[in-house]
């Protein structure tokens, strides 16, 4: 096949009439890229960064379909959202059904425990339901197709509180759903099969990760051929959800009759600290640094149980045993600042939490042993924040083998959006004087735009605070506020009703995106640092400081990209246009202001001090839309692609042929040692194809099958770096067969190839 001429003709054609739209000069630029990094490079790590408007979804999935259809292969397309998830499976599936490249039956939507409704769970808390809501659930679960949120709301019209959701969750239920009729669970049990496509979360492929060095089975495929990473920025905060360790509080209390009075003051001081970090308004969510006090406590607490008295009955008690040996490993880790970060939490109960100094070492071979069986593509618009993007990922990434991608943006922000800071705005560190002013602002804007208006929060306190402020200030508004209903029926919601206020933090930094009128002004109440003592940020600072040298840089770059997606989440397309306020002085007021003003013209944000100018901006608005499409038509010009080469060669004898040959042959040895020639003629062809490329037949004497050899190709394959569909034509087996072969366990994977230029 020769891929250049497809995609080229694919995006100059079918993609321009499905999506009745010129095609875009970035995102057709990408789709060669990322074809050539799957056919012809032998690196098997791809960092994209591409700015909101490139169409990144579009610009991986084409070129990752066509090779996975040439060579045999299938995709994993993890996010950090569920609301880009949702996107792609309802928005960009169906596309790419109208293009021939993908059906929905081969496409499914894999998302974690937590999405997803429990019949024994429901059933464990009917007496927090009313009969008659009881009942509603009940019928709408058993006659779902999946049993997800998403379903349940739209479909059903059912509508749950993040509180009530959680008395009915797949994820909160102990034990094993036994009830035939529970769709939540049945519907998981399809995401192993044989899909195309696997739409899912980071969360469900680094717990995939963690079972498969653990011997156990993956959730979801992650040995496919192609692994995409979308919203790679939050990649690492993922990681560390899944790999953390825990000590609960609920554990250390098992062993308190067995403790001194010394040990028992130490646990009733750490009890009495989670019981002020729950009354406490908000210090049921974040990472809580562990104080001096308490490392004090729990030495005592070690100390107690190091000299325990074992029981004869205690020492044959395995629980016992077992629980005594995680304790005090948990305790040792905690109080070992040198190799262990740890924190607090009472998100899900009480407990201290802890990773390993090394995590970026353990995230980098996570992604390495990712890379064993799959060409694996991180996606972003804000992977770097420097002029050294390549250096900034080796750095922050632990990786060095990879190729890099940076794309511009097909927008004209300086003209799309009118970006200020308020004059006079208070400083965010007084609340309450800060949150007038937002407030007042909010007035102002709401009386220059007649769209929906995104007020982002740097903290889930700050939303509260002006949600409740808010009131019923705003007559002919609705205002909505994250965790009253799921993400998807707000921005279902919010893009329904036209004008409502929408109040939002976390993933809607991000994962929100809402094309056209619907959106006019995004509010961004303070500008994103995240919280300085939280000890996994301090982690970070000692990481990537190393590169910076100075720690306050590491959290100036986390903020510019955070700030980065808040504003991303107003121009979605070339006819959007609108406000973006920065409700933070610090801007102007402080000394690092000055290098956030540069880092917004560098990235083309023309800033203004102040809102004078903003009803100029919005009455010659519609001119500046107008030239702005008028630009976008004539913007794609084939001629200034650089475009690769990307052909795929196929050997002369089919698959087909070799396999009709070998069923008349069935038992002729002749016939394997066929087989085998072909095989050492196809290395040959491959070290003069690859020549930095160790390849060795390991185990080529001892084979007597055609399973056998298939087994040894793929190992071959598999350590050194190549491609395992490079083989695939010398075999007279099905696609099924020769997908079900998985290198051997014992194997290393594949040996790093020097740096080549391609």
């Amino acid at each position: 096949m020769d891929f250049t001429k497809k995609i080229i003709n694919l995006f100059e054609k079918d993609v321009a009439n499905v999506y009745e739209s010129s095609p875009r000069q970035s995102q057709v630029q990408m789709a060669l890229d990322v074809e050539d990094f799957l056919v012809n490079s032998l690196k098997q790590i791809m960092f994209v960064e591409a700015p909101v408007g490139t169409g990144k979804t579009l610009g991986v999935l084409v070129p990752s379909l066509l090779y996975c259809s040439e060579f045999r292969h299938r995709i994993t397309y993890a996010t950090a959202t569920k609301n880009l998830q949702s996107q792609i499976m309802n928005t960009e599936i169906p596309q790419l059904e109208k293009l021939h490249l993908v059906s929905a039956r081969e496409t499914v939507l894999a998302m974690g425990k937590s999405n997803y409704a429990c019949l024994s769970q429901l059933k464990e808390n009917e007496d927090s339901f009313l009969s008659s809501r009881y009942s509603e659930i009940y019928n709408a679960i058993v006659k779902s197709k999946t049993g997800s949120r998403d379903e349940l709301e739209k479909a059903f019209s059912i509508h749950f509180s993040d509180n009530e959701w959680k008395k009915i969750s797949l994820s909160e239920y102990v034990g094993r759903c036994s009830d035939y009729l529970c769709k939540g669970h049945g519907y998981r049990g399809e995401f192993n099969r044989r899909h195309t496509v696997t739409i899912t979360n980071h969360d469900m492929i680094i717990q995939s990760y963690i079972n498969e060095i653990n011997q156990k089975g993956p959730i979801v495929p992650i040995m496919g051929g192609v692994m995409i990473i979308d919203e790679a920025h939050l990649f690492d905060e993922n990681f560390l959800g899944r790999i953390q360790q825990k000590l609960s509080l609920r554990e250390l209390q098992k062993f308190y009759e067995k403790l001194t009075v010394d040990g028992k003051v130490g646990f009733e001081n750490i009890k009495k600290l989670f019981n002020n970090l729950y009354n406490q308004n908000y210090g049921k969510s974040g990472r809580h640094p562990i104080t001096d006090k308490t490392q004090s406590d729990l030495r005592s607490i070690l100390k107690n149980l190091q000299s325990l008295e074992i029981t004869k009955e205690d020492k044959y008690d395995y629980s016992f045993s077992n629980a005594l040996y995680n304790v005090t490993t948990s305790i040792g880790y905690i109080l070992n600042k040198k190799d262990w970060t740890c924190w607090l939490s009472i998100d899900d109960g009480p407990c201290f939490n802890m990773i390993p100094n090394h995590f970026y070492d353990d995230l980098a071979d996570a992604i390495k042993f990712f890379a064993k069986g799959n060409k694996v593509i991180f996606l972003s618009g804000t992977l770097t924040a420097t002029d050294n993007p390549i250096g900034e990922l080796e750095n922050n990434w632990k990786l060095e083998n990879f190729k890099y991608k940076l794309y511009n943006t097909p927008f004209n922000i300086y003209d799309q959006a009118y970006i200020y800071v308020p004059k006079g705005i208070c400083d965010p560190k007084h609340k309450e004087s800060h949150q007038r002013d937002v407030l007042h602002e909010l007035d102002n804007i709401c009386n220059n735009v007649s769209g929906g208006i995104l007020l982002l929060n740097n903290s889930l306190e700050m939303m509260d605070s002006i949600s409740s402020a808010i009131g019923k200030r705003f007559q002919g508004r609705k205002v909505l506020k994250q965790g009253e209903k799921s993400n998807e029926m707000l921005t279902s919601e919010f893009k329904r009703d036209k004008n409502s206020i929408l109040l939002g933090s976390g993933s809607f930094f991000s994962g929100f995106s809402i094309p056209g009128n619907a959106l006019q002004a995004v509010v961004i109440t303070s500008l994103p640092f995240p919280v300085p003592d939280d000890p996994f940020v301090q982690l970070q600072q000692r990481e990537f400081g190393v590169e910076n040298k100075n720690k306050f840089v590491v959290l100036l770059n986390m903020m510019l990209k955070r700030l980065e997606q808040g504003i991303g989440r107003l121009i979605r397309q070339n006819s959007d246009y609108g406000i973006v306020c920065i409700t933070d002085p610090r801007i102007y007021t402080h000394n690092y202001g000055e290098l956030i003003r540069n880092w917004m013209s560098l990235n083309g944000y023309n800033i203004r001090n102040g809102s004078e100018s903003m009803s100029p901006f919005q009455k010659q608005i519609s001119g500046i839309v107008e030239r702005q499409l008028d630009v976008d038509k004539k913007s794609y010009n084939k001629e200034l692609l650089n475009i690769p080469n990307i052909v795929r060669k196929r050997q002369k004898n089919s698959s087909d042929k070799l396999r009709s040959t070998y069923k008349k042959n069935i038992g002729n040895d002749d016939i394997i040692d066929d087989l085998k020639k072909s095989a050492n003629k196809r290395v040959r062809e491959i070290r003069k194809e690859y020549p930095k490329a160790k390849i060795t037949l390991t185990g080529f004497s001892k084979v007597n099958t055609i399973e056998d050899l298939a087994q040894v190709l793929v190992d071959s394959a598999f350590t050194s770096g190549i491609d395992r569909s490079e083989f695939v034509d010398i075999l007279p087996m099905s696609k099924e067969k020769w997908d079900s072969i998985h290198p051997n366990s014992r194997l290393s994977g594949p040996v790093v190839v020097t740096k080549v230029d391609d």
